[in-house]
């Protein structure tokens, strides 16, 4: 009996806890100002980090932003469930800031690729970006915020997912992985996986995957838009006229490195340059989307050499990288 009894007051006291814990209140985060101090938080509670890059002193809309919507409590009720929350000055005045928290705060602003006032993000401890949330001043509202809050928590666990199974995958499958990982992210944050995507030809020497070709036109780039800078036009282009003859490459594929030279010639103005190679992308696949576009602009540059289109050439270029943006997305 006395045993029993026990066992029945264990039960009771643990049944209780959990009621209590159920019906605690949420706790209200509390705004860290220094990314280190809270990363050592985030680490401690296993949460992610969400930031706040800032310009008190010399940005309306920081102010704005913080004042009326990120420090109220409801946000920082709802933050604090899966974020420690920090704000990263760069206020100018002094007296708003000390000179080593600024250089601190601007370090880990250019790190993270920050380019605009206000800026919000989600990060891991270990610095990665997760998400970045849209500001709008005439839509945003604590509610909407509230919301991208979960929608912050479901895209991090997708990337840490999606990292776990590369880590332990190899070759195409692994591959595959990384592909689902980088179509999930912010084409401005791709450069936190430059590694992997740089050994992607080596995964998947035999193209398995069938992304091999996809990669390989977006590692073209750096190398070519170096040899841009530097002045050596025709290496940047050959960099992707070589590729477009690559058999690992898709037609699709091979006219955008065809695509990639013309706008590269585009920069320098040769037009005779440009229609050869757009005429080279049509004869990879001549009937596909693709093709209709580069056609349409040879047909436009004719008109213009001709003095009869009311578009000019920079309209034109404009016009086809978006519909091919749109096709790309598609």
């Amino acid at each position: 009996m006395k045993k029993t009894l026990k066992t029945a007051f264990l039960t009771f006291g643990l049944i209780t806890a959990v009621l209590l814990a159920g019906c605690a209140p949420a706790k209200e985060a509390v705004w860290f100002t220094d990314f280190e101090t809270a990363q050592t938080e985030a680490a401690a509670q296993n949460k992610d980090l969400f930031i706040l890059f800032s310009g008190m002193d010399w940005d309306g809309l920081s102010r704005d932003l913080l004042n009326n919507f990120l420090d109220t409590e409801d946000f920082k009720k709802a933050a604090g469930k899966n974020f420690v929350i920090v704000n990263l000055d760069l206020s100018q005045n002094d007296d708003a800031i000390d000179a080593e928290q600024l250089e601190k705060n601007q370090e880990i602003a250019q790190e993270l690729n920050i380019l605009s006032f206000p800026t919000m993000v989600a990060v891991s401890v270990d610095k990665e970006l997760l998400y970045e949330f849209a500001y709008d001043m005439d839509n945003t509202t604590i509610s909407s915020l509230i919301a991208e809050l979960k929608t912050a928590g479901k895209a991090a666990k997708q990337i840490k997912d999606l990292k776990a199974k590369i880590n332990k995958s190899t070759g195409a499958e692994k591959v595959t992985y990384i592909d689902e990982l980088i179509s999930v992210i912010p084409n401005s944050y791709v450069f936190q996986y430059i590694d992997l995507v740089s050994g992607i030809p080596e995964l998947d020497p035999e193209n398995k995957s069938g992304l091999v070709g996809k990669y390989k036109v977006i590692l073209a780039y750096p190398d070519a838009i170096s040899l841009f800078y530097n002045g050596d036009i025709d290496g940047a282009v050959k960099i992707y006229t070589d590729l477009a003859e690559d058999p690992m490459l898709k037609n699709e594929e091979k006219q955008e490195a065809y695509y990639m030279a013309a706008t590269i010639y585009y920069q320098t103005g040769d037009i005779q340059n440009i229609k050869e190679v757009l005429e080279k992308a049509i004869a990879v696949e001549p009937d596909n989307e693709n093709s209709k576009l580069f056609k349409e602009t040879l047909e436009q540059i004719a008109l213009q050499e001709n003095g009869a289109s009311e578009e000019t050439l920079e309209e034109t270029a404009d016009r086809v990288a978006e519909e091919a943006n749109s096709l790309v997305d598609e």
